[in-house]
C-alpha cells in the first residue's frame, strides 16, 4: 500500500501545521527525513511515518500501487 494523496499531505504539513519545510516536520515528529520523502514520493510508507501522520492528524489515504506486481515466473531449465 502506498500513500495516494501525497500532495494533500505536503500541503497540510506546510500550511495547516505551519511547518517551514518537510525537514522541520520530520525533526518535530521524530521521524527520518529520508523515510518521509520516500513515503510522499509513492513508495511504501514505513510504520513510523504512518504513526507520525496519525499522531499529527495528517489526512493520508493508502491504496494499491499503480505498478503491476508480478512474481518472477522464470525458472532454471533442467538439462
Amino acid at each position: 500500500m502506498i500513500i495516494v494523496n501525497e500532495e494533500e499531505c505536503r500541503e497540510f504539513i506546510l500550511s495547516t501545521l505551519k511547518m517551514k519545510s518537510l525537514a522541520a516536520f520530520a525533526a518535530e515528529a521524530e521521524v527520518a527525513y529520508g523515510s518521509l520523502c520516500r513515503s510522499l514520493s509513492g513508495q511504501y510508507p514505513s510504520p513510523e511515518i504512518r504513526e507520525a501522520f496519525k499522531k499529527w492528524n495528517v489526512p493520508f489515504r493508502t491504496g494499491r500501487s499503480s505498478k503491476p506486481y508480478f512474481k518472477s515466473t522464470k525458472r532454471r531449465s533442467k538439462k
